[in-house]
This record gives structure tokens, sequence and C-alpha cells, in this order.
């Protein structure tokens, strides 16, 4: 009864109802950013915890209006992807990506590699494709198809992520 009573005399934190972005927030919202999207699976893994861990995390953002999230294929697990404000929350110079169900393999795809090369077996640096482009001549100009990304380690290396064959011409164009 005691302690019932000194909790209602206690004021309301100011804070009370808003979201605090955490440095971890600020850095897994800017990967999405580069990656479009990714699945809870990716994110469990990007976060070293469980996948319900990650849900809740993924539950915590889409309450604050920094992502939103939906199974967007089948034989996938649930896609996250930033909202506007969760772009200008990660920082992000990239345009607000809208789920594109033609895409979400690729995507998946290109992030497990990422995954891979670069949190896993730590070979380098990965530049996305999104970054590359920026850096690329201006849209109104022809420009060749960038590769998924570079990533910069004791050599730099074009990555390709293929789904469907491409011919070799148009692979070593890409490449």
């Amino acid at each position: 009864a005691i302690l019932e009573e000194k909790q209602s005399r206690r004021a309301p934190r100011r804070d009370r109802g808003s979201r605090q972005v955490t440095e971890r927030d600020e850095e897994l919202l800017a990967f999405i950013a580069e990656q479009y999207a990714v699945t809870l699976d990716q994110l469990a893994v990007l976060i070293g915890r469980s996948p319900r861990t990650a849900r809740g995390l993924r539950d915590r953002w889409c309450a604050a209006g920094w992502t939103s999230s939906a199974k967007l294929a089948v034989d996938l697990p649930p896609f996250v992807w930033l909202t506007s404000r969760g772009t200008t929350i990660a920082g992000s110079r990239f345009r607000t990506w809208q789920p594109y169900h033609g895409l979400v393999r690729h995507i998946d795809a290109v992030t497990n590699v990422r995954l891979l090369l670069e949190r896993q077996l730590r070979l380098g640096r990965w530049e996305c494709d999104r970054a590359l482009a920026k850096k690329a001549r201006s849209r109104s100009s022809y420009r060749d198809h960038p590769p998924d990304a570079i990533l910069h380690g004791d050599t730099t290396t074009a990555i390709e992520v293929e789904l469907t064959l491409k011919s070799r011409k148009r692979v070593e164009r890409i490449m």
C-alpha cells in the first residue's frame, strides 16, 4: 500500500509517450535505407538477437512512425522499410522506398550477401547501389546499370547478385 501511494505521487515524466532515438536505432535505420528494406530475420541477424526481439524492435519503430512493415512475398518473412520520418531520423540522403513486389527477392538476396561479406566475414566496407547511383551521372543522361554494391577491403570488388541468368556480355557491362 505504501509503494502504491509513493508511485501515485510521482509526477509523470516529461518525455512520457515520446520515442527516444538511440544511436543503435540511427545505425540500423541507416542500414535499412541503404538496402531499401530488410526482412525480420535479417533484422534479427543485424541486432544479434532472436526473431522475437527483432519483432519487438520493428513494432517499436512502427509505433513511432519510423518504419512500415508487411509480408511482401509469400515465401519470405515480413519486410521492414523506412517511412519518410524514418528516413529523416536515419540521416539518409536516399529517397524513401515504396514497396515494389518485383524487387523484394532481389533486395532479400543482396542483403543476405551484405550480411555475409560485411558483417560475418568482415571482408570490407559495403557501398550500396543507391550510393553508387548518386555518384553516377545525372538521370537525364544515359547511365549503365551499376552493380548491386562495391566491397572496399584489401581489394575493391564489384558485387552483382543474380537471381536470373544474364548473358556474359550484360554481366561484364554491369561489372
